[in-house]
């Protein structure tokens, strides 16, 4: 329909409101003279239509104010006074005490009810929406309008026909005006006056209504003054802090009675009664032609004036001065009573503003005593990683979480933190240093201090969680310069947020600001802004800091990156050192197109840079400004460094709590700055070594931001190639290792490492020997935590590390062929053998081994070729039980292409054999704390033992517990300190696993304890004596944990 649309409106009628008040006064008027329908209201329909398309939940929190204002008023008048012998509201006095009801239900709604369940609904319940924004009323006097239009038909009369009236403008808005004309709906938002938009921000305005609202009732009184109603020299008193507004509605009310008196003399309209609605469609729609011809001229004639300035104010006030004139023939006598009423009420109510300010408060409110340490903290690390680590929480805002904005006395508690902060920075006074965390801790900001650099630390204030994402900030103790650096997009812009934070560091520049933005994918975000808004804690940050040398740093599709120099070239900035930083740099002077909030409202230089945002940018960015990632030179196999890395010994293990699962905000930052890059690293190398200058400077910057994440990322050289390795060891989250350069296409994957034993040793040796593309393994035991939490084959658990590597490798495969394989431990019953050495089942094709073709068939025929001769699952019955289960990470195949997913089910046999080298190092374990090992047939070692009592005490059971479950040769150290005996480890050769005898000080067996994987964990007790065959065989045969002499 775009091409349909005819460009009627002129520009400054384009995006307002003004159109669909005469759109809804029309259905009003017609409504009148057709159906009879009260004419009253004539604004509302107009007004409330575009509010409704922009933002549906303030306009119902309009109607719902209407509604409470009409009860509330309705109730006083109608109920209460009768019985206490007082007069019901008629008249002007019925709608003053309209206005007036309707501020205080403003003032309850917008300004403590609706905030409070707007923040309960999100912080309690889920519900993701900016209440701040969303959840209030607009406008000075329509919930009063509302109200009213109800008074002469009740409530239930009347809401039917303003919902018709609402909904027929709706519809001639939606399907007629937006789609047929060049009007903008998105635009009209702004045109909402800025003192109409929020009850708190406007408390002058709301005075001068109500006190002139109130004089021009008195006067009207006294002395007979008619004014078409006392709104009239209200809303024309909060013009004379802009006298040419006045002016202009004079103006535009005159040239509407000339012309609408001249259009009456018409033979048309000379035979016809020109009365109550009809008059009112004349008039009208002589004002909105007058808008139309003055706008067109406009656009011609001085297209760089604002043409607002030339309107009257008001969308229909004009137009009602101009009625009042014609009825009354009066336009002499109503323009003196209009203005001699609006003056005197603005000059009244300014003395009471006045009077506001100056009188103290009777009481003094308690002062607020933030529970704040003595001292801010002082970090580790220098500013560049303190803002790296910040960055995190931008990324909740990717993820849906609204921008709050900022309530009056936030910003103006951020203001005077600052003030305070530098204060203190002038004369490092520490209790104005308190003053100042105060301050800021009543914005919801933190102050911590950096480490020094060349004598200069730094203050960074961040948010205290909730987050409301309003930005990091930082200012220098000790600035070498004036230069204050702003990234307006850190997330939605790549590369600018470290740039400006490498720039901070190298300069030693006064200040630096971010704050993250929502994509600039509509009119109502990018109004929103902070390169337009004025009211954000990012613009208050630039005006306090007073700095007359900004460079804001941005980004865009750019062969190389721009200067743009506006006001001359600011002195803190260097430009050598910018050109060795991001490399080639084209400087030019001027301003850009785009409209900045921070450009117009500061004196000196300001300077924008714009990076390329591209492979090479990246490179030459980070080469030389973040260290490398840690480089490893490894003399045995790759297999074996994983198998040392996430032995289970190491792991989390049952019950530990240690696992921490990471919120979807590091998730996201981990996908997009970690793991994708590495991966595209990996991918795009043309051999097995990395060595080009591109990718090593990826590399550094996926590092730099793995570090600020709490990641350990190396580059790991082995003799047959060079590996990325991706740690998550401080959460537990888990290994990725990616093989650099050609590969086969397999992800190998070890989701229970602790659980299901030597699976781990078995994935990495084929890993290895097939030379995969990639390892991922689960970096705790599954029920490490008692929620569950740990278990990533849990279908609740999906987001996880381990999840995010699986999710994150396969798609940036492509459309590649490739396998993501699971290494399973086979679980059987007591004395059922395994139906092969192992079992593959794929999730998406037959599993028929004769149908099998691509990377399926590969992947069968690398197994026999490495060791592992796995039979394909076929649904009979030796192999029910292992099918491809995958949990979480299944269930994503089917949002890739060409990708398949196999569950490789192994015997504890292959496993076994596999797992030698870790059976090697449990033995050494055993050794070196002196505990015999002996291999020998179990069931032979325990017939004919003697069984001695007591039970084993609970604390040598807990450490004997506890090494089972980590393999720590220190939990093991801890068991032998406990028993008061001897120990014996004995390795079955028959592949029964090994068992611990635990002997009482004066002979016999205390207890014997299996130390094989996958065993029930239950406990045999039999009488004291003689071990039987039969009970040895037994306690083989249950697979039991423990066997001890019963009490």
């Amino acid at each position: 329909m775009e091409g349909l649309a005819l460009p009627l409106l002129p520009p400054a009628l384009a995006g307002s409101v003004t159109v669909t008040v005469w759109l809804g006064a029309m259905i009003v008027a017609v409504s009148n003279l057709r159906l009879g329908w009260v004419l009253s209201g004539l604004v509302v329909p107009g007004y409330m239509v575009p509010l409704i398309i922009a933002n549906p939940l303030s306009a119902t929190v309009v109607f719902v104010e209407g509604v409470i204002t009409y009860l509330v008023v309705w109730s006083y008048s109608e109920v209460l006074a009768p019985r206490l012998r007082w007069s019901t509201f008629f008249g002007r006095d019925r709608f003053f005490a309209l206005v007036l009801v309707s501020v205080a239900v403003r003032l309850a709604g917008d300004g403590w009810l609706l905030p409070a369940l707007g923040a309960s609904l999100q912080q309690q319940h889920g519900f993701v929406f900016d209440y701040r924004n969303d959840l209030h009323s607009f406008g000075l006097i329509v919930v009063s309008l509302i109200a009213n239009n109800f008074w002469k038909t009740g409530l239930l009369r009347g809401a039917a026909p303003m919902a018709v009236q609402v909904a027929l403008t709706w519809l001639l808005v939606r399907f007629i005006l937006i789609p047929l004309t060049n009007f903008n709906a998105d635009s009209t938002a702004v045109l909402y006056e800025d003192i109409a938009a929020s009850m708190l921000a406007s408390p002058k305005a709301y005075i001068i209504l109500i006190v002139t609202a109130f004089v021009a009732s008195r006067l009207n009184l006294f002395y007979g003054w008619d004014f078409s109603g006392i709104l009239i020299p209200s809303l024309l008193a909060l013009q004379w802090y802009q006298p040419y507004k006045i002016v202009a509605t004079f103006a535009e009310a005159i040239a509407i009675l000339l012309l609408s008196s001249a259009a009456l003399k018409l033979p048309y309209f000379r035979n016809m009664t020109m009365e109550g609605g009809r008059k009112l469609m004349l008039f009208f729609s002589v004002s909105l032609a007058y808008k139309f011809v003055v706008g067109w001229a406009m656009a011609v004639w001085l297209p760089q004036q604002l043409t607002s300035d030339y309107y009257g104010f008001g969308y229909l006030l004009a137009t009602l001065i101009a009625i009042k004139a014609h009825d009354k023939n009066i336009l002499g006598r109503l323009t003196q009573a209009v203005v001699q009423t609006s003056l005197a009420g603005v000059a009244v109510a300014t003395l009471i503003g006045f009077v506001l300010v100056i009188v103290p408060d009777p009481g003094p409110a308690a002062p607020r005593t933030p529970q704040l340490p003595p001292e801010p903290e002082r970090l580790d690390g220098l500013v560049q990683e303190a803002l790296a680590e910040s960055k995190t929480g931008f990324y909740r805002v990717s993820l849906g979480a609204p921008i709050l904005d900022p309530r009056a006395e936030e910003l103006a508690a951020f203001a005077q933190g600052l003030r305070l902060l530098l204060a203190y920075r002038s004369g490092l006074d520490p209790g104005v240093l308190q003053q100042a965390r105060a301050a800021l801790d009543a914005a919801g900001y933190r102050v911590t201090i950096t480490q020094a650099e060349r004598g200069t630390e730094y203050f960074v204030l961040d948010e205290r969680e909730p987050r409301r994402h309003w930005g990091v900030y930082a200012l220098a103790s000790r600035p070498a310069s004036r230069l204050l650096l702003q990234v307006p997009f850190p997330l939605t812009e790549p590369l600018a947020f470290e740039a400006a934070t490498f720039l901070l560091q190298r300069m030693q520049a006064n200040g630096f600001a971010a704050a993250p933005a929502q994509a600039l994918d509509d009119d109502r975000r990018r109004r929103s802004s902070v390169l337009n808004s004025p009211q954000s804690i990012f613009q208050v940050f630039h005006r306090e800091m007073a700095s007359d040398q900004v460079l804001q740093v941005r980004s865009r599709e750019a062969p190389q990156a721009r200067l743009l120099v506006s006001g001359g070239l600011p002195q803190g900035l260097d430009l050598p050192a910018l050109r060795d930083l991001v490399g080639p740099l084209e400087v030019n002077f001027g301003a850009d197109a785009e409209r900045n909030l921070q450009r117009e409202t500061m004196r000196g230089s300001f300077s924008q840079l714009s990076l390329a945002s591209s492979a090479a940018q990246r490179a030459r960015l980070f080469a030389g400004s973040v260290p490398e990632p840690r480089r490893e030179a490894l003399p045995g196999s790759i297999a074996a460094m994983v198998i040392g890395r996430m032995e289970a010994r190491q792991l989390p293990g049952p019950g530990s709590e240690a696992y921490r699962r990471r919120g979807l905000d590091e998730l996201l930052r981990i996908e997009r700055e970690v793991l994708g890059p590495v991966m595209r690293v990996a991918l795009q190398a043309p051999g097995p070594r990395l060595q080009d200058a591109l990718a090593l400077g990826a590399l550094s910057g996926a590092a730099a931001s793995a570090r600020a994440l709490r990641l350990e990322l190396a580059l790991v050289s082995a003799a047959d190639g060079d590996f990325i390795v991706l740690q998550d060891r401080a959460q537990h989250g888990g290994l990725v290792v990616l093989r650099v350069g050609m590969s086969d296409p397999y992800l190998i994957e070890v989701p229970r490492p602790v659980r299901e034993r030597a699976t781990l040793e078995t994935a990495a040796r084929f890993w290895s020997d097939a030379q995969a593309r990639a390892l991922v393994v689960a970096g705790a035991a599954a029920d490490a935590n008692a929620d569950g939490s740990a278990d990533v084959l849990e279908a609740a658990n999906k987001q996880t590390f381990f999840q995010l590597a699986h999710q994150v490798l396969l798609r940036e495969l492509g459309d590649q062929p490739a396998v993501a394989v699971q290494v399973r431990a086979m679980s059987l019953r007591a004395g059922e053998p395994p139906p092969a050495d192992a079992v593959v089942a794929f999730n998406r094709l037959s599993n028929d081994p004769n149908r099998l073709d691509g990377v399926a068939a590969q992947l069968v025929e690398d197994l026999r070729r490495h060791g592992i001769p796995a039979i394909v699952h076929a649904g009979a019955p030796g192999t029910a039980g292992f099918g491809p289960a995958g949990g979480p990470q299944a269930a994503y195949m089917e949002q890739v292409q060409n990708k398949l997913f196999a569950a490789l089910w192994v015997a504890r046999d292959m496993r076994a054999g596999v797992q030698q080298e870790s059976v090697e190092t449990q033995r050494r374990a055993f050794e070196g704390l002196g505990i015999p090992v002996r291999q020998a047939e179990i069931g032979a070692v325990l017939t004919g033992a003697r069984l001695v009592g007591p039970a084993l005490p609970e604390g040598v059971r807990d450490r004997a517990q506890r090494y089972l479950a980590s393999g720590d040769v220190v939990a093991l150290s801890a068991l032998q300190s406990a028993f008061q005996g001897s120990l014996e480890r004995i390795e079955d050769p028959a592949g029964r696993g090994a068992f611990l005898l635990l002997k009482s000080p004066g002979g016999g067996l205390r207890a014997v304890l299996a130390l094989a994987e996958g065993l029930r964990g239950g406990r045999r007790t039999v009488p004291p004596g003689p071990i039987s065959a039969a009970t040895a065989q037994a306690f083989l045969a249950a697979r039991d944990q423990w066997l001890e002499a019963s009490p």
